[in-house]
């Protein structure tokens, strides 16, 4: 019955009322009365120690479970009060970030990451708060963070192939069209295909101006 099972319940304020009045009356040890109950002695101790500070037989700076719960709710007040406060800085901050034609999530998951609390931004928001007055859903955000390294990587490589296509077609002094502009990739080892990704302006072979479309594959 006093197994450790026993001890992580939680007990109704009727059992916890009754196991004091037992414990203050009883000749036995607090110990001895918590093991004859199947309950933890720290445990107990705890509720004689409230049960005595709520009757104001307590030591000093013992609070009483209604002191107790005055604390919780103003603690509680502070807290929504902050968090309305932030909701206004975060609101304000956020107003006219979008664009037209913008990612709105992409733009949003960018905003929350610049704003959120860290080692290098300790006076950021958390990011709980950050999603739900930006509209956005954590996991949301969460994906968007985990796709970053390979964004950041795609558009590197896609800078690389932009620049090399520049050089290929300066150095044709701009003759070269589209179809050349890949044959020269190809033959520097440039597997590429002629989807449009990287718009690079140019001559045609006939001397009209045209864009070349270059992607990796």
């Amino acid at each position: 019955m006093s197994s450790k099972g026993n001890f992580s319940k939680r007990y109704t304020a009727e059992f916890k009322r009754d196991a004091v009045e037992l414990a203050l009356a009883s000749d036995k040890t607090v110990t001895e009365v918590a093991r004859g109950l199947g309950v933890s002695p720290e445990g107990l101790r705890g509720w004689v120690k409230q049960a005595k500070a709520d009757r104001g037989e307590g030591p000093a700076g013992v609070l009483s479970s209604d002191e107790k719960e005055e604390l919780r709710r103003l603690r509680r007040l502070r807290r929504e009060n902050r968090e309305q406060q932030q909701t206004i800085e975060i609101l304000k901050k956020r107003s006219g970030l979008l664009r037209e034609g913008d990612d709105e999530v992409g733009m949003l998951c960018r905003f929350i990451d610049a704003e959120k609390a860290a080692e290098d931004n300790p006076g950021g928001y958390s990011v709980s708060l950050l999603c739900r007055v930006a509209g956005v859903n954590r996991s949301t955000y969460y994906s968007w963070l985990a796709t970053r390294p390979a964004a950041a990587e795609r558009r590197r490589a896609e800078d690389e192939l932009a620049e090399e296509i520049r050089e290929i077609h300066g150095t044709s002094r701009g003759a070269y069209g589209a179809p050349r502009v890949h044959a020269a990739l190809r033959r520097n080892g440039r597997a590429v295909n002629r989807k449009k990704v990287e718009p690079i302006p140019c001559l045609s072979d006939s001397g009209e101006t045209q864009k070349v479309y270059i992607s990796l594959i």
